[in-house]
């Protein structure tokens, strides 16, 4: 029983005296805080962020800019809580919906409309709004 309480002891004393306070030193490479403040200047540069947009309408031709803003309106009547944008690359004007940061969930989004929109596709998108969360 002597034994048992002697390790008993033992043992408390060695957790509280691992216990105490350390004092940690950090030692980092010449240069790296530099490195960290160009990195935050390119990115307040930033506008946006690399993602995934969903396109469910392109067009060409005369009377193509009306037909885009006609498709962004429909969508939006049926799906007001997805952003969607009119983007041209000449000479198409093209309907693109959400903001979405991975290609998982653009797929998500993706099999829903597919019902309505058979023709609509994933496209990267290489600066888009950063979305709420």
């Amino acid at each position: 029983m002597k034994l048992w309480l002697a390790g008993l002891f033992l043992i408390i004393a060695t957790c509280v005296s691992a216990q105490q306070a350390g004092k940690v030193t950090l030692h980092q490479p010449s240069g790296l805080e530099s490195l960290v403040e160009k990195h935050i200047a390119v990115n307040e540069k930033m506008e946006g962020i690399p993602g995934f947009r969903i396109q469910i309408f392109t067009d060409s031709g005369n009377n193509s800019k009306r037909r885009a803003l006609q498709a962004k309106a429909k969508f939006r009547m049926s799906f007001s809580d997805i952003d969607a944008y009119i983007v041209f690359q000449a000479p198409y004007y093209k309907v693109e919906v959400g903001n979405y940061i991975t290609r998982l969930e653009a797929e998500r989004v993706l099999n829903k409309l597919k019902e309505i929109y058979p023709g609509a596709f994933i496209v990267a998108e290489p600066e888009m709004e950063i979305p709420e969360v």
